[in-house]
């Protein structure tokens, strides 16, 4: 059996890409990892502001998210924490 080659945790991207000319592409914020290994499946909360579960497929990809600096994590930390699950370019 291969192993997966896609990891995701909590705070990472989702993006699926259209499947006809024109349409565009559904993005989401992972906001739970389901299931056993090598069979994950995800909670996700999509840009149109509802949540779903979802099993990765050969239109998604995921890249990694970035963390919202938190307020509990020292100005000095040099970290971001995670206030919510949603990407942050800026930290």
């Amino acid at each position: 059996m291969l192993k997966s080659q896609v990891t995701a945790e909590p705070g990472d991207v989702v993006v699926v890409h259209g499947h006809s000319t024109g349409d565009p592409a559904r993005t989401g914020v992972i906001l739970e990892v389901l299931g056993a290994p090598d069979h994950e499946h995800y909670r996700v909360r999509w840009d149109e502001e509802h949540e779903s579960l979802f099993w990765l497929g050969s239109d998604a990809r995921v890249r990694p998210g970035t963390r919202h600096k938190s307020r509990a994590t020292s100005p000095d930390a040099g970290e971001c924490g995670v206030v919510d699950a949603v990407p942050d370019p800026e930290c």
